[in-house]
């Protein structure tokens, strides 16, 4: 009998965003962010977004949960898990990682975006992200 080999296809952080924008049409950007090292790590957007924005909204994202490296947050609650800027034109939604509080979703969507559902689909899919291939 021949020998057969189980090829066992693993879902990388790229899929996951890629996923996750198009599930969501009213999501423009999803960014995976460190927020140790204060870096977006990877990002799928329908639009070439320059990396000063990138870099912002990362600094927004430390602002809201704190620096993990020096425990400073403007928050009391720094076990959020979830929060919501509203702008006038956009609305900006971050994720912390359940497992790994330094894995942060950064994301752009347009104010008519289904927050909830988003919410609903977003969160596991950072905490697959946070656990590694294995997860997936």
């Amino acid at each position: 009998m021949e020998n057969l080999k189980i090829i066992e296809e693993q879902v990388t952080v790229s899929d996951e965003l890629d996923s996750l924008r198009s599930a969501f049409p009213d999501c423009q950007t999803v960014a995976f962010a460190d927020l140790s090292s204060r870096m977006i790590l990877k990002t799928s957007s329908a639009q070439k977004t320059p990396q000063e924005l990138m870099d912002r909204l990362c600094e927004e994202a430390v602002s809201i949960f704190g620096d993990i490296g020096s425990n400073l947050s403007l928050s009391d609650d720094t076990d959020a898990a979830q929060a919501v800027v509203f702008t006038s034109t956009s609305l900006k939604i971050f994720l912390r990682g359940a497992q790994e509080p330094a894995d942060i979703l950064c994301c752009v969507c347009s104010p008519s975006i289904d927050v909830d559902s988003f919410l609903r689909h977003a969160q596991p899919a950072l905490d697959r992200i946070s656990q590694g291939p294995s997860a997936a």
